[in-house]
């Protein structure tokens, strides 16, 4: 009886141990996650941070410059660029905080703030911002970015071509005009709406034997289709007579055509 009740004992302890064995075991394994969540490689190979387009305190979308605009009105955007990569968030909606988890670096931030309209290609630009940024490993936070109006356009300014045919040069007339709310009128000035250049091209230019132009009494180039371009730089203000001499099937035609120069 002796032995046996031994035997019982013997077989309890081996239990006990083994139960206190997995115990341990147990305790390694969430150690090790805890070990492994602290120096996870996800936070060393990405940086987090946030960009705000709510209301409250917390706004990072700051320095509205217009009081008459109303921020909730707009759809924004977002490019990030850096590190080789490019980010691209749009149709954000006032009140919308977003996330991004990046790699660790400089990044360059562009926000844009339109003016919705039914269809997206007549949005209207009312604010932009930009800004760089260094985001480090782990979190970074909320990132503020200021804005204000965008930049004004400049208009493009198509220059001009005016074009003669030959019957305008084997009319009776001594002169050639083109319209008198069409003049040939160029402009030095970098702010004026007027181009600095125009073109006169002759139409059907080879059926003429002979091409001249005179400007002011003396011989300008001509280009090799035989037109001329005049460029504003090139002369005074005030207006200047442009004369046209050409050879056309055994005669010689003589237009006088008038520009002038702001």
């Amino acid at each position: 009886m002796a032995n046996s009740k031994g035997s019982v004992l013997s077989s309890g302890g081996n239990a006990a141990g083994a139960g206190i064995s997995a115990v341990a075991a147990a305790a390694c394994v969430v150690l090790l996650f805890a070990l492994s969540a602290c120096f996870s490689p996800y936070q060393e190979n990405y940086g987090t941070f946030n960009i705000n387009f709510g209301s409250s305190g917390g706004r990072s979308v700051t320095a509205w410059w217009d009081g008459t605009l109303n921020p909730d009105a707009l759809v924004y955007s977002v490019l990030l660029d850096g590190q080789g990569e490019t980010i691209q968030r749009e149709n954000i909606n006032f009140g919308e905080k977003v996330n991004f988890s990046v790699t660790p670096g400089t990044w360059d931030i562009d926000i844009k703030a339109y003016q919705p309209y039914a269809q997206e290609e007549d949005s209207v630009l009312k604010a932009v911002g930009k800004r760089t940024v260094k985001i480090n490993p782990g979190k970074n936070g909320t990132v503020v970015v200021e804005v204000g109006p965008p930049p004004e356009e400049t208009p493009t300014i198509i220059a001009p071509v005016f074009s003669i045919d030959i019957k305008q040069i084997t009319d009776a007339s001594d002169e050639i005009t083109f319209s008198e709310t069409c003049p040939i009128t160029i402009s030095r000035l970098e702010n004026s709406e007027l181009p600095s250049t125009a073109t006169i091209e002759l139409v059907g230019a080879v059926s003429f034997t002979y091409i001249f132009w005179y400007i002011d009494g003396d011989e300008a180039a001509a280009e090799e289709d035989g037109s001329i371009i005049l460029n504003a730089w090139n002369y005074s203000d005030g207006e200047h007579h442009l004369t046209l001499e050409v050879f056309y099937e055994g005669a010689w035609y003589s237009k006088r055509i008038t520009f002038t120069v702001e």
